[in-house]
């Protein structure tokens, strides 16, 4: 019998199943049968490494993993398992181990994402959990606890869609109160006490928070603005660095400066320099204040930014990518900025 050439996307390669075996190289690869087609599985299917150890076993449904499914390592160590639903997603419990046979993590699925109580182990025998808590939806949501591996506590706190929200502490390795605050969405919100622990003793301190530069803002004057792209100019204050907005477990910094020109200049004043770059605008919405747009410095290295005004156009917000235009690379998501207008001083002029 001759078989019908592959097609692109399907899941195995032609072979032959004589007496429901599929071979590679002439070695069985996997056991099962092929559907009606000849290159789509059905049915409960083995597969195994070079080494004859086990690979994975389950079942498909018209090339479609489902139901209970087992993986192992080479050298024959349980790897993971758990169950498929009817399309190929992964839902209900699923256990993972690490290569040498200490548990990894467990939890729940939900349309492949991760979906209730999650548990994450340290790969060391008679260690405790790394971390444990409740993810909705693939990401971080309720109480949270993370742990040092001589089992203390590092910090512990609550989320609220993957991000930091309500009261967080933090612990050094030996049990003592490192650092305490509130946050709001990610941010550090109110006042935050930091206990500085060396040899020499204990010094605590405590800082508040805030994103509210009015009161520094030389200019309190309604901002006529009839665009996003427009609302950009001007002088603008951050008390984080571009990259430390994410949550951090360092004391505040100073205030710096980013002054934004019309003509597409970008100058961030950091302390003890500046990085200067220049900006374009992708995409903007006037009615919901949105605005995409990327800062590029001279070696092509920068950063996607996605953001909203205030309703006054005095208050800027949002998340950015940091990116290697040259390359094409972009690194992750989670990074916050937070910023407030402070008039239309053009900033220094750099030679």
């Amino acid at each position: 019998m001759v078989l019908p050439v592959n097609p692109a996307g399907a899941s195995i390669p032609i072979k032959t199943w004589p007496n429901g075996e599929y071979r590679q190289r002439g070695e069985v690869k996997t056991t099962g049968k092929p559907g009606r087609d000849y290159y789509m599985q059905v049915g409960p299917w083995t597969y195994w490494y070079m080494n004859g150890q086990m690979q994975k076993k389950g079942s498909f449904a018209e090339g479609t993993e489902t139901g209970w499914w087992e993986y192992w390592y080479d050298n024959g160590n349980r790897k993971k398992q758990g169950a498929y639903n009817e399309d190929g997603k992964k839902t209900g419990p699923w256990q993972y181990w690490y290569e040498n046979g200490l548990k990894m993590q467990q939890g729940t699925y939900k349309d492949d994402s991760r979906d209730g109580s999650w548990a994450f182990y340290y790969n060391q025998v008679e260690m405790p959990l790394r971390k444990e808590g409740n993810f909705l939806k693939g990401k971080e949501d309720g109480h949270w606890v993370y742990r040092y591996k001589n089992g203390r506590k590092e910090k512990e706190g609550s989320y609220i869609k993957g991000r930091e929200d309500g009261l967080w502490k933090y612990w050094y390795e030996n049990g003592e109160i490192k650092i305490q605050g509130r946050d709001r969405n990610g941010l550090e919100v109110g006042e935050w006490t930091y206990w500085d622990r060396t040899e020499e003793g204990e010094e605590k301190k405590t800082v508040k928070w805030s994103y509210n530069f009015t009161e520094s803002s030389p200019s309190e004057k309604p901002r006529e603005i009839t665009s996003p792209s427009q609302a950009l100019a001007g002088h603008w204050i951050s008390q984080k660095a571009l990259a430390n907005f994410q949550r951090s477990q360092t004391e505040p910094e100073d205030p710096h400066h980013l002054y934004i020109g019309e003509d597409g200049k970008f100058l961030e004043i950091l302390e003890g320099g500046f990085i200067d770059s220049v900006y374009t605008v992708e995409d903007e919405n006037p009615e919901k204040r949105t605005i995409r747009f990327r800062v590029t410095s001279a070696n092509g290295r920068g950063a996607l930014l996605f953001a909203i005004f205030s309703e006054d156009y005095r208050e800027l917000a949002g998340m950015y990518y940091l990116v290697d235009f040259l390359r094409g690379s972009r690194g992750r998501t989670n990074n916050y900025f937070y910023m407030n207008y402070a008039g239309t001083d053009p900033g220094p002029v750099l030679k």
